[in-house]
């Protein structure tokens, strides 16, 4: 009889580490959820940044077309963001 009292305090107790090995795998989840949750705001906020941005800055690609630039990359991007700077 002593060995069914050994297993089952045994088996209980092995039942309270899986339960609390569970409830940290679930505060691990619950944690990630909400790392990715706020990532995933970040992430629609640049976005839309950036869609502002890219409509803000479309009529100037005819402007510097226009004015007969030929210059870098670099170069066209300071002179655009400056008349953008000054038409705003």
């Amino acid at each position: 009889m002593t060995s069914h009292y050994l297993m089952y305090f045994s088996g209980q107790r092995l039942l309270e580490e899986f339960q609390t090995h569970l409830a940290e795998e679930e505060r691990r989840r619950d944690d990630t959820r909400e790392k990715l949750d706020r990532s995933s705001k970040i992430l629609t906020d640049v976005k839309a940044g950036v869609e502002h941005l890219s409509e803000k800055l479309k009529h100037l690609k005819a402007v510097r077309r226009n004015l007969g630039l030929k210059c870098g990359y670099f170069a066209a991007v300071l002179f655009l963001v400056s008349f953008s700077s000054q038409c705003i």
